[in-house]
């Protein structure tokens, strides 16, 4: 038997390192981008990744992933190592996770499923019955692992969505734990929009699941697209949660827009925003309450969670403004202002995510792009860095502008 496995496993390993040899082959002569300090501590942005596709040379789009020890081409990648695509590696919270707690991480998927604090682990994840062919909708439950850390007692249960209510879709977005119960907030549809202008429905609900009894205590409708007449729809979707895709956060932030729908000349089907705003969503209350406007171009202003803060950051005049509301108390916090080196330019776009105390953005304007790191507490900048690539400044722009920057996060 030993050797009948041998002889299978030969022949992948040598196409494997075949394949390996000649991808690296191709791929050796590819640009080093990379992400270069300019000031401030080099480790905050150890563990920095930006993932974009670039066109070179050779008129094709690569794949590539760069951080501050250069590139990382899929091409340059082993055979081996393309297959193995685990979705944690670039989550430190997952990461951490499914080291701590390899058992409980066993099998999970779903990377918005997760909370973690001292005392308790829980997943949740939406499971669908088969679809019904005749409605296209299912019947849905929700798959529940949670884990007391201190007593070690873990528990398992698939619970059922209340009613005989069939689903388009559910999807579970995040999970909290208040007071012993696991608080869920899901986005639902309970049409298939089949014949509606602009599709399906979209419910916002949160589910309160009681561990102990193993069953979904309560659902509460939050918010839902409603139909105004004349054309005009509330449309809500939600905004943030908190940082960190295990972090402990009473709120959540929703979106709510006002459309004019109709359709053009060519019968396509067309949405005109009337107005939006966000609002704050209290998982123990289950209220909403709209944030007020902060005045100025509002399409410059964006709105993010941090644990029990609202973060807003404004940008305008060749800065970033910042300031951290705590939203238990509704204390206004300090307003800092960090300088932008890169401003203008017909094409700009900001990337910004809080992981911990830590604000980090990704600045781009036209081929160039700035990376800031700036503490929460202090509005301090601790690092300043660029993305560059070797060669003169009219290759560099050469190969800058065609990227395409499609993710910006940490690795693990």
């Amino acid at each position: 038997m030993r050797r009948y496995w041998f002889s299978i496993a030969l022949p992948v390993f040598v196409a494997a390192s075949i394949g390996t040899y000649y991808v690296g082959a191709a791929a050796r002569d590819l640009p080093e981008f990379r992400i270069q300090t300019v000031s401030g501590d080099p480790k905050e942005a150890s563990q920095l990744v930006l993932k974009a596709d670039t066109r070179i040379d050779d008129g094709m789009y690569h794949r590539v992933e760069i951080g501050t020890n250069g590139s990382h081409y899929n091409e340059r990648r082993s055979f081996l190592a393309q297959l193995n695509n685990d979705f944690t590696d670039n989550s430190p919270d997952l990461v951490r996770l499914k080291k701590d707690h390899r058992g409980f991480m066993r099998g999970k998927i779903s990377t918005n499923g997760f909370y973690a604090d001292d005392k308790a682990l829980l997943y949740a994840d939406a499971k669908a019955a088969e679809r019904n062919p005749a409605s296209n909708l299912s019947a849905y439950s929700i798959a529940i692992a949670a884990q007391d850390l201190t007593t070690g007692k873990k528990t398992r249960f698939d619970a059922i969505m209340p009613g005989k209510q069939k689903y388009s879709y559910l999807y579970v977005y995040d999970v909290q734990m208040l007071d012993g119960q696991a608080k869920l907030l899901v986005t639902l549809s309970k049409d298939t929009g089949l014949g509606r202008a602009g599709g399906m429905e979209t419910e916002i609900h949160l589910l309160t699941v009681d561990l102990d009894k193993e069953g979904i205590a309560s659902d509460e409708t939050i918010a839902k697209d409603a139909d105004k007449g004349a054309g005009k729809q509330e449309k809500y979707a939600i905004h943030d949660t908190s940082a960190g895709v295990a972090s402990p956060s009473p709120y959540a932030l929703l979106s709510e827009r006002t459309v004019q729908a109709g359709k053009d000349k060519d019968g396509t089907y067309t949405e005109k925003t009337l107005g939006s705003q966000v609002l704050v969503l209290d998982y123990k209350t289950g209220k909403l309450t709209p944030i007020p406007a902060e005045g100025g171009e509002e399409a410059n202003t964006a709105r993010m969670l941090a644990g029990g803060k609202l973060v807003t950051l404004k940008t305008a005049g060749g800065k970033l403004t910042l300031r951290s509301d705590d939203l238990a108390s509704g204390a206004r916090g300090e307003t800092f202002d960090v300088p932008l080196a890169l401003t203008g330019g017909a094409a700009s776009s900001m990337q910004r995510f809080i992981y911990g105390d830590r604000l980090y953005v990704l600045n781009r304007v036209n081929a160039d792009g700035e990376i800031l790191i700036v503490n929460l507490a202090d509005g301090k900048a601790s690092y300043t860095g660029k993305l560059t690539v070797d060669g003169s400044p009219e290759r560099q722009r050469e190969l800058l502008e065609p990227m395409t920057l499609y993710s910006f996060g940490l690795k693990s």
